[in-house]
């Protein structure tokens, strides 16, 4: 399967790179003008069609020797490399044509003096998926057409060197296939599979449209019949003519058959049906129907822009050369323009050809130019019936310049890795001693030089006797060893049912041990949580724990579980020990899992209480386990205050937000969950990330908590953390919708409502506090303060005039709001806000004046208005 894997691999990617190439190729001949005779046209995106086709299979039906310099690739199992990285075991190598680097004799290659100098096994751009990690230099490879003139595969081939100072564990394979290819094989045989079943969908609709076709009723209209005889072909003897009551346009099928609709009949001027019969012929004579089929299964392997391109293209060349053979034959190009005409004037939704026949006209056709071409003599001159024929050649000649361009196109394959280089042979053993004896008298003896005289060395001089050292202090003691750090554990949990099944994979590892358990399948555990009781498949369970692997595989055998104890990977019978760490292990496992919530906390909570289901809560690792059972237990009506206070503590050690929010608003919903339970929450909920979840906590606690300044603080604190203007405003609703805070919260709840962006939003949570702020003097300042930051005019003026409507002003509100109104830069808004303030505050010269300055430097309209208001004022 892996090979089959490679090639097609291989395949598919030398399709597409070939049809691409020829595609722009002849995209842009067709573009410049090169290719406005229709015979050129068609035979240009005929190749485009079938040419890749038949070069890329001919790219991976052969693979033979080529003499060459072998490059290093990377190989497809194994991870990728960085260009400059040299692999030291075997490598994967590219075969170029380039004869100075390499040559070779009929048979094998010359042995050479550089490793990198070998023969290789590539009819294109070849990968050999080999175990080591090779560089990533590419360079060019032989093309297909080149093949033929390589020498066949060697029967022996020359055995690879092997590098003995490699360790062996780098220079033996590692295996044919890694996951990445693996994957990408998988992936390509389902593309295949697909593209196999697109195109059987295609034969089938193909043969469901001839058996409709031979169905229809022929047409019993005998004049047409003669007009379709008197044309000069053979074929035309051999056609029926076949009434499509469903037809929009007259179409060529195969077998020789033309489909008529309903309005073509005698009525029809005479000349007009006879260049439409002969246009209709004249695809049966090209064998357009069966070449549309073939377009049809060529299209599923190629891209399809590719594909709708190039099909789109033979269909106007096939029409354009129908319209030339059919004006020639009854000279009367004119009538075959206006039976076009009619067919267009036909021709609606509700009658769309099939793709397998050969209308004589479509919606989508280009009928302009082929009525332009009909009408004007010069282009029916230059497409006459004889055209084909001397064109022949020609066209013959282009099909095969873009075959061998298609086969000189570069192409990609993949190999699979040679076996491993087997071990060298071992060291001779050492010869016998007598042997070695005879050896060494066999050698004549050497007579030594004499060594020269040496001079005598000086006496040394006496040196003193150096002082005792002192004894060395004793050194300090060590400082305490530091405390551990807290064990992490790290969970994880999925759980699928879908089209293979259901499956279940629970995973838990910590600084301590690790343990799996999956299971295929649906599952139960007994009453006790000490063993699996019933199992549809399969399961494990397996921990690693200091060292020691222990593993325990359960099977259904005929309705039974079975189970295999192993330690290490060996065997062991099920005995005592085996069955106290499975009871150990699945109870764990049914914690982390959070298998069968509810119902085990409801016998938890009957068997001991609270007390009891906080306990097994604080031996759960997991955030989603600890989460459902946070929930469950604020399920029960019967929770003492301690046990509340204890479960959201818990809660900490939960890593999610949104699990942390879910057991949180339990808590809060609870009724044993007191005001001190609920600052812990909201201290939590000032350290989360997520200021959707926060604004979710934030509004439950509002609504569920007591009034209380405890409670007002840590709302606060947790409210500032947060940076999103909407939730922000959001929250700040449900505090003032259901709270009354005290003085200092209520200050730093206005403040912290002049630190949202959004005018728009701060102006609503200013409307949401004008209310709590202004039956009292704290957090009018801060309000105003709010207000007079803001750049948005109506939104300052809206925020302003909520406040100020609220109540009667006294002497220092006013003057904090008709400052605040100075900031406000419209003059419109600036003077409704004024006359809001002057309608609501008490009569004094000092507010008088200071409403007179802030309408200063506003228009006269504008100041007028106020001055209005003031003058009423003061009657």
């Amino acid at each position: 399967m892996s090979f089959a894997g490679d090639v097609l691999f291989s395949w598919w990617t030398t399709l597409w790179l070939h049809a691409a190439c020829l595609f722009a190729l002849v995209w842009a001949a067709d573009r410049w003008g090169l290719l406005r005779d229709a015979a050129w046209k068609q035979a240009a995106w005929r190749a485009v069609l079938f040419a890749p086709l038949l070069s890329a299979s001919l790219a991976v039906a052969d693979l033979r020797p080529v003499p060459g310099a072998r490059v290093p690739l990377p190989a497809l199992s194994q991870p990728a490399t960085t260009v400059g990285q040299i692999g030291a075991a075997e490598q994967t190598w590219l075969a170029t044509p380039t004869a100075t680097l390499g040559t070779a004799t009929s048979g094998a290659a010359a042995p050479d003096a550089d490793s990198s100098l070998r023969a290789t096994w590539a009819p294109s751009t070849r990968v050999r998926a080999e175990s080591a990690a090779p560089s990533a230099r590419i360079t060019s490879a032989p093309t297909v057409a080149e093949l033929s003139k390589r020498t066949p595969r060697s029967a022996n081939p020359v055995p690879r060197q092997h590098d003995e100072s490699l360790p062996a564990a780098a220079a033996a394979s590692s295996g044919y296939l890694q996951p990445s290819a693996s994957i990408l094989h998988s992936l390509l045989w389902l593309w295949t599979i697909a593209a196999l079943a697109i195109g059987a969908s295609v034969l089938w609709r193909w043969r469901r449209e001839q058996r409709r076709v031979q169905n229809l009723p022929l047409h019993g209209d005998v004049q047409l019949n003669k007009q379709l005889r008197a044309l000069p072909d053979p074929l035309a003897a051999q056609t029926r003519l076949r009434h499509d009551a469903g037809a929009g346009s007259p179409s060529a099928n195969a077998p020789a058959t033309i489909c008529l609709p309903t309005w073509v009949d005698a009525r029809l001027p005479a000349a007009q049906t006879r260049a439409m019969l002969a246009h209709e012929l004249a695809h049966l004579r090209r064998h357009d129907p069966h070449w549309l089929l073939a377009g049809a299964l060529a299209g599923t392997l190629l891209p399809p822009p590719i594909a709708r391109r190039a099909r789109r293209s033979l269909e106007e060349a096939a029409e354009l050369q129908c319209d030339a053979w059919s004006a020639a034959v009854t000279g009367n190009p004119r009538a075959l323009a206006e039976s076009l005409l009619c067919c267009a004037e036909h021709l609606s939704a509700a009658n769309v050809p099939s793709s397998f026949a050969t209308p004589m006209a479509r919606r989508q056709s280009a009928l302009s130019d082929r009525v332009r071409r009909l009408i004007e003599e010069s282009t029916m001159r230059a497409n006459t019936p004889h055209l084909p024929r001397r064109s022949g050649p020609h066209r013959f000649a282009l099909s095969i310049a873009l075959l061998a361009i298609a086969l000189a196109l570069p192409g990609f394959a993949v190999e699979p890795p040679e076996p491993p280089v087997p071990p060298s042979a071992p060291p001779a053993p050492p010869a016998p001693p007598a042997a070695a004896q005879s050896a060494v008298e066999a050698v004549e003896p050497v007579t030594a030089a004499p060594s020269s005289p040496q001079a005598r060395p000086a006496p040394a001089a006496a040196a003193p006797a150096a002082p005792a050292a002192p004894a060395a202090p004793a050194s300090p003691p060590a400082p305490p060893a530091p405390p551990a750090a807290p064990v992490r554990s790290r969970v994880s949990v999925s759980q699928s049912n879908w089209l293979f099944g259901e499956s279940t994979k629970i995973a838990l590892s910590n600084d301590e041990r690790s343990f799996r358990f999956e299971a295929d399948g649906s599952f139960e555990f007994n009453a006790e949580e000490t063993d699996i009781l019933t199992l549809e498949d399969d399961a494990f369970i397996e921990e690693m724990r200091g060292g020691t692997k222990r593993r325990v595989e359960f099977e259904n055998e005929k309705g039974s579980v079975q189970r295999r104890y192993y330690v290490d990977g060996k065997q062991q019978p099920f005995d005592g020990a085996a069955q106290a760490w499975l009871s150990a292990v699945v109870k764990q496992v049914i914690r982390e899992g959070a298998i069968q919530v509810k119902e085990r906390a409801a016998r938890i909570f009957q068997r001991g209480g609270a007390p009891a289901l906080v306990a097994e809560i604080e031996q759960i690792h997991g955030g989603y386990a600890r989460g459902a059972y946070i929930r469950a237990l604020f399920g029960f009506d019967r929770v003492d205050p301690a046990s509340a206070r204890r479960a959201v503590e818990l809660v900490r050690g939960i890593d999610s937000d949104y699990e942390q929010r879910r057991a949180l608003v339990a808590a809060l919903e609870h009724d044993a969950t007191d005001a001190d339970a609920g600052v812990i929450a909201l201290r939590m909920a000032a350290e989360f990330e997520s200021d959707y979840e926060r604004r979710l906590l934030l509004q439950t606690a509002a609504r569920e908590l007591p009034d209380t300044s405890s409670v007002h603080n840590a709302w606060v604190d947790a409210l500032r953390k947060g940076e999103s203007s909407y939730e922000t405003r959001l929250a700040v609703q449900a505090l003032f919708e259901h709270q009354n805070p005290e003085a200092a919260s209520l200050d730093k709840a206005v403040a912290l409502i002049g630190t949202i962006d959004s005018d728009y939003e701060r102006r609503l949570a200013l409307q949401a506090a004008s209310a709590r702020v202004a039956g009292r003097d704290t957090g009018f300042d801060a309000y105003c303060k709010a207000v007079s930051t803001m750049e948005s005019s109506y939104e300052a003026r809206l925020a302003l005039q909520a406040l100020v409507e609220e109540r009667s002003l006294d002497a220092h509100s006013a003057a904090a709001a008709i400052q605040a109104s100075t900031s406000i830069e419209s003059s419109y808004e600036r003077r409704l806000a004024l006359v809001s303030i002057v309608e609501n505050m008490p009569r004094q010269a000092d507010l008088i004046d200071r409403a007179r300055s802030a309408a200063r430097d506003l228009s006269d309209y504008e100041r007028g208005q106020v001055d209005k208001a003031l003058d009423r004022l003061r009657s």
